[in-house]
């Protein structure tokens, strides 16, 4: 309970546009990101060349990569920081959230929520 009594808000501190140049360097620093960004663009994904770096007040950092969904063009953000990275996807009431070794897709109208993957493994719950 005090660690969340003592947490500090987190805040943006800044929001920059990622130049062709730092955006190269990203994706030859956090392998992770470039990998996941590789991925989507096999699986039919469109990279508009379009990134941010976002700090915060903590310290921490994070970068997102804009893209377009395979099929209809719906909006995708790959968003990642030191350690992770995630693709969501917003088409309508539904969300996908993955990265390379699954996801999952909510539909808010039906009410489902459906894992892939390793995803689907809730074995980790227990």
């Amino acid at each position: 309970m005090s660690d969340y009594l003592n947490a500090t808000p987190r805040e943006v501190r800044s929001t920059i546009q990622l130049s062709a140049g730092e955006l190269s360097s990203l994706l030859g620093t956090h392998l992770h990101i470039a990998r996941l960004l590789e991925y989507s663009r096999q699986h039919g994904y469109v990279f508009l060349n379009n990134a941010t770096h976002t700090v915060f007040n903590t310290g921490e950092e994070t970068w997102s990569l804009y893209m377009l969904a395979p099929g209809d063009g719906s909006p995708a953000i790959l968003s990642g920081d030191d350690n992770a990275a995630l693709v969501e996807v917003y088409r309508g009431d539904v969300f996908i959230l993955f990265d390379e070794t699954g996801g999952f897709v909510r539909d808010q109208v039906q009410g489902t929520l459906e894992p892939f993957g390793s995803w689907a493994d809730i074995s980790w719950l227990f």
